[in-house]
């Protein structure tokens, strides 16, 4: 068991590292979330300015507009991007994680998708821990 614990424990970080490593990539990259399906923060990566974009109700909101799209019939929701005043939001649905991708507002759009790829490796790696 101790053994299984310093494993997930080595694995926590090393996505972390990761996720980190994401945000170094462009400076208008705020923040990276992920949650599980029932909005639960499973691990982030922020700078400063997006403290108040972590706060429970945000990222509730992203899971029930993914919950809910999934539900329409049309298929699986894959991302949905929203757009605020000084904010552009990217949430992904990655098995049974979601991950919110935040930008400020000079953000472009094209490089927070262009992050999608790795965010997608990071959490079907961080997925294989909880199963």
């Amino acid at each position: 068991y101790n053994e299984y614990k310093s494993y997930l424990s080595l694995m926590e970080n090393g996505v972390a590292q990761r996720l980190n490593a994401l945000l170094q990539r462009d400076s208008d990259i705020q923040g990276i979330v992920v949650a599980d399906v029932d909005a639960v923060p499973i691990m982030s990566a922020y700078s400063p300015s997006c403290v108040d974009t972590l706060s429970a109700q945000y990222i509730s909101n992203c899971a029930s507009i993914l919950k809910y799209g999934n539900k329409l019939g049309t298929g699986e929701t894959k991302r949905i991007l929203m757009t605020y005043s000084n904010q552009i939001v990217t949430c992904l649905n990655i098995k049974q994680c979601i991950a919110i991708i935040v930008g400020s507002k000079t953000s472009s759009l094209g490089n927070l998708l262009s992050l999608e790829p790795d965010v997608r490796t990071i959490v079907s790696s961080l997925s294989m821990l909880t199963e």
